[in-house]
């Protein structure tokens, strides 16, 4: 996509997370490390008349993503945040939000390879408790009754139950993701703040059936 910063281009991450938005007019919804504004740009076309914070720790993408959504901004309200994600519990009023979005990394710094391309590398990988201060963060801006939702690795599953326990963030659906008949390659976990609701595991679906 012409003009997307090259640190955070549009992903089936991406994609899969905006697709999973749903929201009535007049919600704020905050996503955390929005990178260059891929999946607001995408999710808040389908749901209009919302107000969109992107939270990130770098600047340069955070004004890829303003210039790149300068036209939404006639019919949306959205705006960006430079903070570090352990920061948000300081830095923001809490229950300010409908919803929370995040496509967090899903690599550990230190570990397997890691990209010459440093704004690609820090969207890719972080510290071993980055994950939990994603969803301390999200369970922080959420008002009670309000969804976080996050998309992630297979692995990255037991973290993110673990997680969303520990903050009050009640998992309430939870979509694999991959070819039939293959191990799923992504998992989009819902969840409800205050929520003591059952799990509803979904069959596995094809991305390019989400998307």
């Amino acid at each position: 996509m012409p003009g997307r910063d090259t640190g955070a281009p549009v992903t089936t991450d991406t994609l899969l997370l905006a697709s999973f938005v749903s929201v009535p007019p007049g919600s704020t919804v905050v996503e955390l490390g929005c990178g260059s504004g891929g999946v607001i740009e995408a999710a808040s076309g389908g749901n209009p008349g919302c107000r969109w914070i992107g939270i990130d720790a770098r600047t340069p993408p955070l004004r890829v993503m303003m210039r790149s959504l300068e036209g939404r901004r006639a019919v949306d309200e959205v705006h960006c945040v430079c903070c570090n994600v352990e920061d948000v519990p300081m830095a923001f009023a809490g229950a300010v939000a409908d919803a929370v979005i995040t496509n967090p990394p899903f690599g550990t710094l230190g570990r397997g390879k890691v990209s010459p391309d440093g704004d690609r590398a820090l969207s890719r990988s972080g510290s071993d408790m980055l994950l939990h201060h994603f969803i301390r963060a999200a369970a922080h801006l959420l008002l009670p009754g309000g969804e976080f939702i996050v998309v992630g690795r297979p692995c990255m599953l037991p973290d993110m139950l673990l997680g969303c326990s520990t903050w009050g963030l009640g998992p309430v659906r939870l979509q694999p993701v991959g070819l039939r008949d293959r191990p799923a390659a992504h998992v989009l976990l819902s969840c409800v703040k205050g929520s003591c609701a059952g799990l509803v595991i979904e069959p596995q679906r094809d991305s390019k059936e989400l998307t």
